[in-house]
C-alpha cells in the first residue's frame, strides 16, 4: 500500500508542475507596439506598428501618428516575445516622458490593461533619452 501512494505522489507531482507551468509560463502577452518620428514644419509622421495577436508589422504615416498603414511582413513569435521582453526590462510601459521637440520619436504600447505614449526629442541627451534611443532603434531592426 505504501509502495502504491510514493509511485502516485511521484506521477501526480510532475503532471501538477507541468500543468501550473503551462497555464502561466505559456501564455504569450498580447500587445501593440507603434513607433515613429515626425512633426516638423509640415506636421508629418511615420512609423511601423506590431500587433502580437495577428503578427504583424505594418508601416503607417501621415498628419497624425498610426494613420493609413499598410502590411509590411509578419513576425516570428520568437521575435514578438523578445520584443515584450525589452518593453519589461525597460519598465516602458510605466516610463511618463512627452518631451516633445521641433522633430520627435513616438512609442506607444498596449496591453491588455495599459496603455503608455511616450515622445521626446532623440538628440537630448539624458538617462531617458539614452534609452529610449537604443530600444527604438532596437525596434527599426524588425523592419528590415
Amino acid at each position: 500500500m505504501k509502495n502504491i501512494r510514493i509511485t502516485f505522489l511521484v506521477l501526480l507531482i510532475p503532471l501538477m508542475i507541468v500543468a501550473g507551468c503551462s497555464s502561466k509560463c505559456g501564455k504569450t502577452v498580447e500587445y501593440q507596439i507603434a513607433w515613429g518620428e515626425g512633426g516638423g514644419a509640415v506636421g508629418r509622421w511615420s512609423g511601423y506598428t506590431i500587433d502580437s495577436k495577428t503578427k504583424e508589422i505594418s508601416q503607417w504615416s501621415g498628419k497624425l501618428q498610426e494613420q493609413s498603414p499598410t502590411l509590411l511582413k509578419k513576425i516570428c513569435k520568437s521575435n514578438l516575445k523578445k520584443i515584450y521582453n525589452e518593453i519589461e526590462l525597460k519598465d516602458l510601459i510605466n516610463i511618463n516622458y512627452q518631451e516633445p521637440a521641433n522633430i520627435s520619436h513616438y512609442i506607444k504600447i498596449t496591453t491588455s490593461g495599459k496603455s503608455n505614449v511616450i515622445i521626446w526629442n532623440p538628440n537630448l541627451p539624458n538617462e531617458i533619452t539614452i534609452k529610449l534611443n537604443k530600444f527604438y532603434d532596437f525596434l527599426n531592426k524588425y523592419t528590415n
